[in-house]
């Protein structure tokens, strides 16, 4: 077959165009046919033409080969074959391309969008990854000579807004109001009428690690009184989707040239190389170029070469590995500014790169850094010293739900990470061409219509609005004054990546050696050998007595509480007494854990729950002993000939999730806790070859971890650096850990084998279970096309960690342990459908898209043990009537 029979579309149209506007009235050859044509209909015969070209090969006899456009590849094209070689992969490969184009068809002809999650749900088997999805959706955009909101698939948002000052108006009259102290989902383009800004927006800032602007958001600095004005905070998580780069973009082609649009990114290829697709776009999205792309961004970070000044020496950077170096490499082919070049030069030369926390993590008092910078003694808070700056003017894709790019880098974050300084435009800006004063930092503006194609076809307008409450800043200001002085305001030049200063930021903790005085437990050695020692010697808090009562309310009071008391010391005593036993008693054990376990007996209460532990008192060091041996014995025979030995694509992507376990928190980011990690999951995942390692699993073993940490501390385990403990202590915390986890994916491992059928089941069963106990709920569901998969899928994979926080996830792991061994698949089924039932009455008035947004950043913030506790009571009804009338499962 010559290269004329195989089918492919090249494009004839290379102008800047609107192509939403195009794809409406342009036939296959570019002629324009039909003005009053729907944008659909278009998509719709461009689809058919390319499914009549393969069927006309197909009856033809002659091998099939599809050309279609790739975006990585040199040539921009291949083909997809068939019969090919290797038959099964090139049946596989044909089938997957027919299956998205069947999907887009039907997305385009219902008129009903779709993501491309959604795709890939459709089929788990066949598509396997995400990614393989995410890849066949943009190459067909790309070979339709179409825009994927033609196709009416979109992706399915990340990122996060933060800010008072902007306000998104949804075509479902629906409003999303930015908030300080949170950030908000941002929705797809195709849902957005009008964006709001307030009139005193004076600066946007865009961070690349979820973490550093969780941080930032907690510490109000969008409305801090010392940066000028208020600001806008936006994340898109590592790579941006294509939501966070279109709401960016806009924002930068719209706003007064006076208000900077900076990027506080790590200074390591892949901070560049996310800088990068912000400000000149993806080779992924190349066919959808200029939209997307917010040329003015300016660069925050901190290269390695401006650290000096700092005091930072070159062996507190990280290392670079090999994918670093990989990466810097292909970024140096790019045709990037100079300064990003000379840096990544740099780091290749060094082998070492700097990352955001590097300025606020100092150890030690005698950093230069700790000396110029102060925390104020009330709490930590944005660092308002004067500051000039005296400067001279001088392609990944997006995200889609759980995909993962193999290129993305292990992103270190950390709890602690104190705000870069925002600074703010000085007198001299150039004035807007808006027609704002130059001598104030209001401004109003329109912005233009129809910035790219994923707004509706009307465009975005953002309007001028009058700051809401100026009191706000008044309160702000209160609110971080304490002991600090302000001294003047910041300044801000022209911020080009060649000529970018680094900021000054305050550290975030006390010196290590200080943290590290009285918090190891004296009697950890006996604990290491005899968790009962533990029970049995814990010290604990005195209770102090109230004071006397003055009135009748302080009375009641009063006495509540000493009621309180009184049941958690009986709880206690009755724990205590069943653990001291020579023979636990299980059954005993269970009843008492279900209402929750003492967090000082509860190391050695799920050992015993977990079957990990003998309950015979004897037999419980030797047993620690042998275990804990074992798992040494395994890590040595694993990691024998260091990584050179390793699964390599095993260990690719542990070595990617490890440093995103539990982001902003202080015991995940410390090195000895990410290498325990490493080792727990290496060694699981080639013990289980039918599951290998899935992502998720890594969450999973974080309760253990830190249960078990607590142990040997007697300070909260989450501030904890495990690399101060004794080695024997931090031998013992990994291996049990490894063991109680093992024992946990045991009963669960259907979840994580090829195609994860026991997610698959109990999704299915969940939305059975719904349908009968909320009907009102499903039908809605129903309505608005949100299938179960496309939220419970986490709640099942992750267990609700994603969810809840992990003093929630422990608590609930008490109740799911005293259940017994099958609590993790089948109770858990259960308190998924009543979490989702809890909210029953909003998602009731939600369309799809304010479903999924609710459903992917639930409310849970603030509970404690009270709500954990109801949602595992309405659990334990929904098992106690539905678990033994199975026939309501329709599929068993």
């Amino acid at each position: 077959m010559s290269d004329e029979d195989s089918l492919s579309f090249d494009s004839t149209d290379e102008s800047d165009g609107d192509h939403d506007s195009q794809a409406a009235s342009m036939s296959i050859d570019g002629e324009y046919e039909n003005e009053d044509e729907a944008p659909f209909s278009f998509a719709a015969e461009r689809i058919e033409e390319f499914v009549a070209s393969f069927l006309k090969q197909l009856s033809s006899g002659q091998p099939i080969k599809l050309r279609v456009a790739d975006r990585r590849a040199t040539s921009g094209t291949r083909t997809v074959s068939f019969p090919a070689k290797r038959a099964t992969g090139s049946a596989r490969q044909l089938t997957q391309l027919l299956s998205v184009l069947d999907s887009m068809h039907e997305a385009v002809v219902t008129g009903i969008p779709l993501t491309k999650r959604d795709i890939y749900y459709k089929d788990v088997a066949l598509f396997k990854t995400q990614r393989t999805v995410d890849t066949l959706v943009d190459d067909l955009a790309a070979t339709l000579e179409l825009e994927r909101a033609d196709l009416n698939v979109r992706a399915t948002s990340k990122g996060l807004v933060c800010g008072s000052g902007i306000t998104i108006h949804l075509t479902s009259a629906e409003i999303i109001q930015g908030n300080d102290s949170e950030g908000a989902l941002i929705p797809v383009g195709e849902d957005i009428e009008t964006i709001s800004v307030d009139e005193n927006v004076a600066w946007v800032l865009v961070v690349e690690k979820d973490a550093v602007f969780t941080t930032l958001s907690r510490l109000l600095i969008t409305k801090h009184p010392a940066l000028g004005g208020r600001g806008i905070m936006i994340t898109g998580k590592g790579y941006p989707d294509i939501a966070t780069r279109q709401l960016v973009a806009t924002l930068s082609a719209s706003l007064p040239s006076k208000v900077p649009v900076l990027g506080l990114f790590d200074g390591d290829p892949y901070g560049v190389d996310i800088l990068s697709v912000y400000k000149y776009g993806s080779k992924a999205m190349a066919h959808e170029g200029e939209k997307l792309q917010a040329e003015r961004i300016k660069y925050l970070g901190v290269f390695g070469s401006e650290l000096a000044k700092y005091g930072v020496d070159l062996d507190d950077l990280l290392p670079m590995t090999n994918k670093d170096e990989k990466k810097a490499q292909a970024m140096l082919q790019r045709d990037i500014p100079t300064k990003w070049k000379n840096e990544l030069t740099r780091m290749l030369h060094l082998r070492r790169k700097a990352e955001i926390e590097i300025l606020s993590s100092g150890e030690g008092s005698e950093s230069p850094l700790l000396h110029r910078v102060r925390p104020p003694p009330a709490r930590p808070h944005i660092a308002i010293h004067s500051s000039t700056y005296n400067t001279k003017s001088d392609w990944e894709d997006a995200w889609d739900s759980a995909s993962d790019s193999d290129d993305e880098p292990p992103k270190a974050s950390s709890s602690r990470v104190q705000p870069r300084q925002v600074p703010r435009p000085n007198s001299h800006s150039p004035p807007s061409s808006e027609g704002g004063s130059s001598s104030t930092l209001a401004f109003s503006f329109t912005h233009i219509s129809n910035p790219s194609s994923y707004p509706p076809k009307n465009g975005w307008t953002i309007v001028k609005t009058k700051p809401k409450s100026p009191q706000l800043v008044e309160d702000s200001t209160e609110e971080v004054n304490g002991d600090a002085d302000v001294e003047g305001d910041m300044i801000l030049g022209d911020l080009e990546p060649d000529s970018m200063e680094p900021m000054e930021i305050i550290p975030p903790t006390p010196s290590k050696n200080k943290s590290d005085q009285g918090v190891i437990r004296d009697d950890i050695e006996d604990v290491i050998d005899d968790p009962l020692c533990g029970v049995k010697h814990r010290p604990r808090r005195k209770e102090h007595s109230p004071h006397r009562p003055n009135s009748p309310q302080s009375a009641e009071r009063s006495e509540k509480l000493m009621r309180e008391r009184s049941i958690r010391t009986s709880r206690r005593h009755k724990f205590v007494e069943c653990l001291s036993n020579q023979d636990v008693n299980i059954a005993e054990l269970r009843k008492l854990a279900w209402a929750g376990i003492p967090p000082d007996l509860r190391p050695m209460a799920w050992q015993l729950l977990l079957g990990y532990l003998p309950l015979p008192t004897p037999l419980r060091a030797a047993t620690l002993a042998r275990k804990r041996g074992e798992y040494s014995s395994l890590v040595k025979l694993a990691f024998a000939r260091d990584r050179e030995g390793l699964d390599q694509q095993i260990w690719h992507q542990i070595e990617i999730d490890v440093p995103r376990t539990r982001p902003g928190v202080r015991l995940w980011m410390y090195g000895a806790t990410q290498r325990a990690l490493e080792r727990i999951l290496y060694v699981w995942a080639i013990r289980h070859p039918a599951s290998g390692y899935v992502q998720g699993i890594n969450d999973l073993a974080t309760p253990f971890f830190q249960v078990f940490l607590s142990a040997y501390v007697d300070s909260d385990p989450e501030a904890f650096d495990p690399g101060t403990l004794p080695t024997r202590a931090l031998e013992a915390v990994e291996a049990d850990t490894f063991w109680c986890l093992s024992r946990l994916l045991d009963g669960i491992q259907d979840n994580y084998i090829f195609a994860q059928p026991g997610i698959q089941r109990s999704v299915r069963r969940m939305a059975e279970l719904v349908a009968r106990i909320d009907p009102p709920l499903s039908s809605h569901l129903d309505t608005q096309n949100v299938e179960f998969m496309q939220f419970a899928f986490r709640w099942m994979n992750c267990l609700l960690m994603r969810e809840i926080s992990v003093q929630n996830t422990i608590r609930m792991w008490d109740t799911y342990l005293a259940e017994g061994p099958d609590a993790f698949s089948q109770f858990h089924l259960y308190v998924c459908s009543a979490f989702l039932v809890k909210w029953s009455d909003k998602l009731r008035h939600m369309d799809f898209q304010g479903i999924i947004m609710f459903l992917q950043s639930l409310p849970t913030q603030d509970w404690g043990d009270h709500e954990i506790e109801m949602l595992l009571s309405e659990a334990f009804v929904l098992n106690s009537i539905w678990h033994n009338a199975q026939s309501h499962f329709i599929a068993k």
